[in-house]
């Protein structure tokens, strides 16, 4: 069962619908820690550990992870490499993966867990690199 979490208005109202496009909201990243954030700077869970430290707003008031823009900061890894990494584990590019109010797009989700699937050796070093556990289910 997922945990309420109270979150501001005003991000909550600017959130894409789950699948669509990114619109650097920040919602995800304020409302929980990534893999990469808890084992940056810790957390328990996938719930209720967040906002993540990392997040950040430019002037424009759009979100951006701090370890995406300097990964340098946080990894011994060569730089692009683990910005490369960190993009394939958070999908960026793919649209929203931040669901509310019990919304899902299971056409989204199956393509994102074929993507995964096709890519599961990208997927385990990318992991390697940020020093997680395997993640992938199969």
């Amino acid at each position: 069962m997922q945990s309420i979490k109270a979150v501001p208005r005003e991000m909550a109202d600017k959130k894409p619908p789950h699948g669509s496009p990114c619109n650097s909201c920040g919602l995800c990243c304020f409302s929980s820690k990534c893999d990469v954030g808890r084992t940056l700077f810790g957390g328990p869970s996938r719930d209720g550990d967040g906002p993540c430290p990392a997040l950040r707003f430019d002037d424009e008031k759009k979100s951006y992870c701090d370890v995406m823009q300097n990964p340098q900061l946080y990894t011994d890894h060569d730089p692009d490499e683990a910005r490369a990494a960190m993009y394939l584990l958070m999908y960026a590019g793919w649209g929203c993966t931040m669901r509310i109010n019990g919304e899902l797009n299971h056409a989204f989700d199956y393509r994102l867990e074929r993507f995964t699937r096709n890519c599961r050796d990208a997927f385990n070093n990318a992991s390697r690199i940020w020093k997680l556990d395997n993640l992938l289910p199969f």
